[in-house]
């Protein structure tokens, strides 16, 4: 069984994406109230989320770094 995201493994998350909280609201598809819960711990990172987190990043490091 996976262990399930705290508060801290969320931010770090937000931190490798380089994503605000309104960044990672939309590409989340939630609202940025519920960011700021899962950031703080006020409310736990649902499963779903944590998973969709894992995805997305595995995606981000697949197409390599960003260029501006």
């Amino acid at each position: 069984m996976q262990r399930r995201m705290t508060a801290g493994d969320f931010l770090a998350w937000l931190e490798r994406m380089d994503w605000s909280d309104a960044t990672a609201a939309a590409e989340l598809r939630v609202d940025r109230h519920r960011i700021h819960r899962w950031r703080t711990g006020t409310r736990p990172v649902p499963p779903y989320i944590q998973r969709l987190c894992e995805l997305l990043e595995d995606l981000a490091t697949r197409a390599g770094p960003r260029h501006s």
